[in-house]
């Protein structure tokens, strides 16, 4: 289960199945795919559309924006807003994962 205390991005790598998530030092994070044994660096979901632009049609959200936010809902209606679209959506999957272990 994500713990809040971890940033945004390693968050969203645990509710997707990473393992042994550990802070580099150096800002970064690393640790295990679920499909893999070997460590890697977790890539930055929330800043990247590369990286996290399929969270959005994997998990169905919708997106609006609002003044000064984005807003990610789910068909369940939980809402988060964000600064910008993938933080909006890697909170939301953030705390579904929290939801649904804790």
């Amino acid at each position: 289960m994500p713990a809040p205390d971890l940033p945004l991005h390693a968050q969203v790598a645990q509710a997707l199945g990473w393992t042994e998530c550990h802070d580099r030092g150096d800002g970064k994070w690393f640790g295990k795919k679920p499909s893999d044994t070997a460590f890697s660096d977790i890539p930055a979901y929330d800043k990247t559309w590369c990286n996290g632009g399929f969270l959005i049609v994997n998990y169905v959200f919708s997106l609006s924006h609002q003044v000064g936010s984005w807003i990610a809902a789910d068909h369940d209606g939980e809402l988060f807003a964000g600064l910008t679209p993938l933080e909006a959506v890697c909170r939301l999957v953030a705390y579904r994962n929290r939801g649904k272990n804790g």
